[in-house]
């Protein structure tokens, strides 16, 4: 599967309209190296894992939809203390399972 989508990555010719390949992933470590060889992919961005101020925002935006009691708010920074390591999409599925 590897070697076919190299082969469509080096056989493409530049094309009139614009097109962007957009792909993600949490284990770059398990991308094969040779489809991040210099020259296939135009540009690799790197993005973080959020800090304990971020995850905190993130916990306080997906816990929105389950219903919390007032004043829940000073929770979500002892939540972003216990949780370093974790993507938004870690804090999502906890919210939705918590909900």
């Amino acid at each position: 599967m590897v070697n076919q989508l190299l082969a469509e990555m080096d056989g493409t010719k530049v094309l009139k309209n614009n097109v962007i390949v957009l792909d993600a992933t949490n284990r770059i470590d398990l991308v094969d190296p040779s489809i991040l060889h210099l020259g296939r992919l135009g540009m690799h961005l790197y993005i973080p894992l959020p800090d304990d101020g971020e995850r905190a925002k993130i916990f306080a935006i997906e816990a929105r939809g389950i219903g919390l009691r007032e004043g829940m708010e000073q929770m979500f920074a002892r939540l972003a203390e216990q949780t370093r390591g974790w993507s938004g999409a870690d804090i999502h599925s906890a919210c939705v399972q918590a909900g």
